[in-house]
C-alpha cells in the first residue's frame, strides 16, 4: 500500500482521521512560529 500511495500522490496525513490531522497541523504550525522567532 505504501508504494501505491507514492504513485497516487497520497501523503500519510491524507490517511489520518480529521481529529489527528488537526492536532498534527496545530503542532506543526506552532513549531513553524517558534522556528521563525529564532
Amino acid at each position: 500500500q505504501h508504494e501505491i500511495d507514492h504513485l497516487d500522490g497520497v501523503l500519510f496525513i491524507d490517511r489520518l482521521t480529521t481529529y489527528k490531522r488537526r492536532a498534527l497541523l496545530k503542532k506543526w504550525k506552532k513549531s513553524q512560529k517558534e522556528e521563525a522567532k529564532g
